[in-house]
């Protein structure tokens, strides 16, 4: 984490060496200048002290030597030991003044100075001072001593005394102590050079290697190279390392088990055959796993943060009227809500796709609702074949129902009627069994359609005349198709080898193939057969110029049970018939094709390998609409 630094003016930045250096001569400098100032001090007082003494001294003698020539009024004499004692032996005095008793200079070696007066409180002081006594001659440095009192006169006799000798040994100590001082500056930057380094060159080392180990090398220590306060921050430094190695390996493992658990998650998730949708109490979407990408038409990053409701929309497949999401209602009851029998998901371009809903909460330990989690099921499937199986139904019950509905009618009639003619009894029982016939044929694919799917279909392989065959079952469905008004046509290639195949199954597809053209091909139309051999194989082709089958239709039509939806022109049937058609290709190893196109015809074809093949078990189809 980076620490914020402080707004505020800008700041230079001052290294620690500069710092331990700058405050280190500034040490010096003040220790140096305090130093002489005490010792200059100090010497001046000492010095003023001994020169007062002096002063003092000479006074008294003054006072003693003069004291008859003051008795007899003998200034000339007065004068002349004046000027004896500011000789060469006392060049120290500048001034000595006699002050008569009225506070008057009397008698100086200045003549100029004499009549002047001398303030009374300076006469009786009894210490010493270094005050000017004349502030006109400034030009003298001097020190004046208090006066000392002639006897029996009243008296004083004040001597000033030149101060030019502290003056210049006070220079020569400042002079001697800033010469010694800029030594010693100059000593203690180097000296405090020398140290900042010393500790500046284990803190620099510290900081270089933060440096090394934030740029991710943990492995980088210091080398403790002392035993004071600072190798004991390089320990601590290097243990913090190793500590933030173990922390990092560790979390680097969690990182790595979270990863692996986070791909296992996505792949479980990628995985699931159901969409998987999760939402927080705002209905805000914050799951969406690959199939509720393929069912909705979204992808996750267009829909992540979004309220489910602009995504999710679910409506009644039937009416197609709006209904309420199982999310909203496990957000308000807290337990798990389902959809209804009838729900569609409107996906993203606006296409219905039948979907099974269940909503659960999502609860923390506590018990608090966080969210709710949807699971939505693609039942496109379930719902078709239970229609498949509603119209089955229906077809079978048409169908058995329309032949029992004959067969008890006439068989009535003929109870009824025993006298009927010879003649009407035959063509009633005719009729009768026509209609068993058909009934049987109807039971028979069933059981067929039944065995096939369960694997217990009995498969015998024999050498099969396939003209032959061709030959029989158009010669059975030409009446069906001259009641029509279909002219039926066949074309068989001359010397066709025997196909190793199941003779009943292989007239079973030719059947109903003819018979399904047939049956969709209006009054007046075409159906044809042809039969012929490629290198490989026997290839049968069926065509119609009838109703042909829309492209939607197409990969369906060999489903069990499906019925193409063709309103107002709805044929009855059990949607059977191609579904046997596809597995009996299947058990030998074939495969059947199917164009068509809508309003003009269909074709199939067939094409079965000439050699014998074990049975499969999934039929291979290629289907074109044009």
């Amino acid at each position: 984490m980076t620490v914020p630094k402080k707004k505020g003016k800008f700041r230079i930045k001052i290294s620690i060496l500069h710092k331990i250096i700058s405050y280190a001569v500034s040490l010096v400098f003040a220790t140096v200048g305090i130093s002489t100032y005490i010792a200059v001090s100090t010497e001046r007082e000492v010095l003023s002290n001994k020169l007062m003494h002096q002063g003092k001294r000479i006074a008294k003698d003054i006072a003693f030597s003069t004291r008859k020539a003051l008795l007899s009024s003998d200034w000339s004499l007065v004068e002349k030991m004046l000027a004896d004692f500011t000789g060469s032996d006392h060049s120290e005095v500048i001034y000595i003044w006699l002050v008569n008793p009225e506070g008057k200079i009397h008698i100086a070696n200045d003549i100029s100075l004499c009549g002047n007066s001398v303030d009374k409180g300076l006469l009786d002081r009894q210490d010493n001072t270094s005050k000017r006594f004349f502030p006109e001659r400034k030009e003298y440095g001097m020190l004046l001593v208090n006066g000392t009192v002639i006897e029996n006169r009243n008296w004083y006799v004040l001597v000033a005394l030149s101060s030019h000798s502290i003056n210049a040994t006070t220079k020569r100590l400042i002079f001697h102590n800033l010469v010694s001082g800029t030594f010693a500056v100059l000593l203690g930057t180097v000296v405090s050079l020398l140290l900042a380094k010393s500790i500046c060159k284990p803190i620099i080392g510290l900081k270089q290697a933060a440096a090394t180990i934030s740029d991710g090398n943990l492995d980088h220590r210091v080398v403790a190279e002392s035993n004071d306060e600072v190798g004991d921050l390089a320990n601590t430094f290097n243990d913090m390392a190793l500590k933030l190695k173990k922390s990092r390996a560790g979390l680097e493992e969690k990182v790595e088990e979270l990863a692996t658990e986070k791909e296992l998650l996505a792949i479980t998730l990628g995985g699931m055959s159901e969409g998987l949708i999760a939402v927080d109490t705002k209905k805000h979407i914050i799951l969406f796993n690959t199939t509720a990408e393929k069912l909705s038409g979204w992808k996750f990053a267009e829909v992540h943060g979004r309220l489910i409701d602009d995504i999710f929309r679910i409506v009644n497949e039937q009416t197609n009227e709006p209904l309420e999401s199982p999310i909203n209602r496990a957000l308000q009851t807290g337990i798990a809500e389902f959809g209804t029998p009838d729900d569609a998901l409107v996906s993203k371009d606006a296409r219905l796709r039948a979907v099974a809903i269940c909503s659960s909460p999502i609860r923390k330990k506590d018990g608090a609702i966080v969210g709710v989690v949807t699971v939505v099921r693609d039942v496109s499937r379930e719902r078709e074949i239970d229609h498949m199986k509603e119209d089955f139904t229906s077809s079978v019950s048409h169908e058995l129902r329309t032949p029992l509905t004959s067969i008890k009618a006439y068989t009535e009639t003929i109870l009824r009627d025993p006298n009927m003619p010879e003649e009407t009894r035959l063509q009633f029982l005719a009729v009768v069994d026509e209609e068993s016939d058909r009934l049987a044929t109807l039971i028979e694919d069933l059981l067929e359609v039944s065995r096939i799917q369960s694997g217990k279909a009995k498969f015998k392989q024999e050498p099969v005349d396939v003209t032959a065959i061709v030959e029989k079952v158009v010669t059975a469905l030409q009446p069906l198709a001259e009641k029509n008004n279909i002219r039926l046509q066949k074309t068989v290639a001359e010397n066709l080898p025997e196909l190793q195949a199941d003779a009943g199954k292989i007239e079973s597809v030719v059947t109903n193939l003819l018979n399904n053209a047939i049956k969709f091909t209006p009054q007046a139309g075409r159906v044809s057969i042809h039969v012929q051999k490629t290198e490989n194989e026997m290839v049968i082709r069926v065509s119609d110029t009838g109703m042909g089958i829309p492209k939607e239709s197409l990969p369906k039509i060999f489903d069990r049970f499906y019925r193409v939806n063709r309103p107002g022109k709805q044929i009855q049937g059990t949607g059977l018939g191609l579904s046997i058609v596809s597995k009996i290709v299947t058990m030998h190893n074939g495969r059947i094709d199917v164009e068509s196109d809508v309003d003009k015809g269909t074709t199939f074809t067939v094409f079965l390998p000439l050699k014998a093949a074990a049975a499969q078990q999934h039929t291979t189809t290629k289907v074109c609409a044009k």
